[in-house]
C-alpha cells in the first residue's frame, strides 16, 4: 500500500479524455515498490517519462470494473504497468488506433503513444499487456527490418553505440561458449572428463555473470 500520507483516490471510468486530476497527481509520487527504491527510479524509461509534462488524467474503460484500490494494486504488479500509466498520461492520442485498441481491448479508453526519443512506440494499452500477448503493438512494426525498427523506436546513433558497447562483452563470452560446444571432442570430453565438465560450467557461469552485468548497466543508466 502507499505511504500513509497518501490516499488512493477513486478512479474514473469512461471514454473521454480529461485534464490531469487526482490520479495523475497521486501517480507522480510513484508509490509502488516495483518503480522506486528510495529516491531512485528503477528504469531509465520511467525516469524519462516521470520528467515529462502530464497531458491527461488516468481513466479506465467503462467495462474495467476496478476500484481505485484495485487499480493501485494492479499497477504495482510490475514495473511495466507503472511505465504504461506514464505513457498514457504523457503521450499523444492516436486518431488511427492500433489493432489492439481497435478491438476494444486494453484498460485505457484511448490509444496513446509517447513520441519522445527513446520511448517505446507501443501504445499504453499494449505496453501494459505486452508480457501476456503473443504479438506486440501493431505500431511497433514487429515485421519491419532491424534498421526500420531502430528508426521507429527513435534510437539515435549515440544510443545505438552505447547499446553495442554494453552487448560486446556478452557477445564475446557467448561466442567462446558456442565454439566449445561445437566441438565433437569437447562433447565427448564432457561424458568422460570431470575437468571438461567443470570448465564448461565455468564458461556458463561467465555467460550468466555477463547477463547480470548487462542488466546492472541498464538498471543504472539514466
Amino acid at each position: 500500500m502507499p505511504d500513509k500520507a497518501l490516499s488512493v483516490p477513486p478512479v474514473a471510468h469512461g471514454p473521454d479524455e480529461t485534464a490531469p486530476g487526482p490520479w495523475a497527481k497521486f501517480a507522480l509520487h510513484l508509490p509502488w515498490l516495483v518503480a522506486k527504491e528510495g529516491d531512485k527510479i528503477l528504469s531509465p524509461l520511467l525516469s524519462s517519462l516521470h520528467q515529462q509534462s502530464l497531458k491527461r488524467e488516468l481513466v479506465l474503460r467503462e467495462d474495467i470494473n476496478w476500484s481505485g484500490n484495485a487499480f493501485f494494486l494492479s499497477i504495482g504488479e510490475s514495473l511495466r504497468h507503472v511505465e504504461a500509466i506514464y505513457i498514457y498520461m504523457t503521450g499523444d492520442v492516436c486518431v488511427d488506433r492500433c489493432d489492439h485498441c481497435l478491438r476494444g481491448r486494453g484498460i485505457f479508453p484511448l490509444c496513446v503513444v509517447n513520441q519522445q526519443p527513446g520511448a517505446p512506440k507501443d501504445c499504453a494499452n499494449c505496453w501494459w499487456k505486452i508480457s501476456s500477448r503473443k504479438r506486440p503493438c501493431s505500431f511497433t512494426g514487429w515485421n519491419l527490418s532491424y534498421e526500420q525498427q531502430l528508426q521507429l523506436y527513435n534510437i539515435t546513433p549515440a544510443m545505438r553505440e552505447d547499446i553495442c558497447q554494453l552487448l560486446a562483452p556478452l557477445k564475446n563470452t557467448i561466442t567462446t561458449l558456442n565454439t566449445r560446444l561445437a566441438s565433437a571432442r569437447a562433447l565427448e570430453d564432457l561424458r568422460t572428463n570431470e575437468d571438461s565438465r567443470k570448465a564448461l560450467k565455468a564458461e556458463a557461469e561467465a555467460v550468466k555473470a555477463a547477463f547480470n552485468d548487462l542488466h546492472t548497466c541498464f538498471k543504472h543508466t539514466g
